[in-house]
């Protein structure tokens, strides 16, 4: 059993997927961008920000910092299937009309304490317990059920621990 993450409030105008990871690391989100640019750009000098993380970007940068971020097939998801903390995934290819929404997803879940990086319609999103953060929120946590995306399609989730 691994320790309890805690969402840490984050201040900056980073890019989603950067202070998603600030969010859980507590790493200022310029050093994130840092890192996230070591890995696109290797040692060349550039001032670009980073917009648009891939989930490699992420993972890469989580494990730097410490965490692991790991997920499950679940392509086998039928309609009939009810969605819980056991069908964390992928939904690989086009958006199906049978992947949950993220309140659908939120709803279902059964254990609520574990830390998850949910990606929907190109955002990245972090959720643990009641609480969520993204750019949207500021960076800082707020109760789920008060985000504006909540009727957005899942496209993937991830179960990040700390290694």
């Amino acid at each position: 059993m691994s320790k309890p993450i805690k969402l840490k409030p984050r201040k900056g105008n980073g890019a989603c997927g950067p202070t998603v990871i600030a969010c859980i690391t507590g790493a200022a989100v310029e050093k994130i961008e840092h890192r996230i640019k070591l890995r696109r750009y290797g040692r060349r000098r550039t001032v670009a920000r980073v917009r648009g993380t891939t989930t490699r970007e992420v993972r890469a940068c989580l494990a730097y910092f410490g965490y692991t971020m790991s997920t499950a097939d679940a392509s086998a998801n039928s309609v009939e299937m009810k969605y819980t903390a056991t069908t964390i995934g992928r939904w690989r290819g086009e958006m199906r009309i049978d992947t949950p929404t993220l309140g659908q997803w939120l709803a279902s879940r059964e254990d609520s304490s574990e830390c998850n990086i949910v990606h929907i319609a190109n955002h990245w999103i972090v959720v643990q317990g009641n609480e969520l953060a993204d750019t949207y929120s500021g960076g800082a946590p707020i109760p789920w059920s008060k985000s504006a995306h909540l009727r957005k399609r899942v496209r993937g989730v991830y179960m990040v621990r700390k290694s």
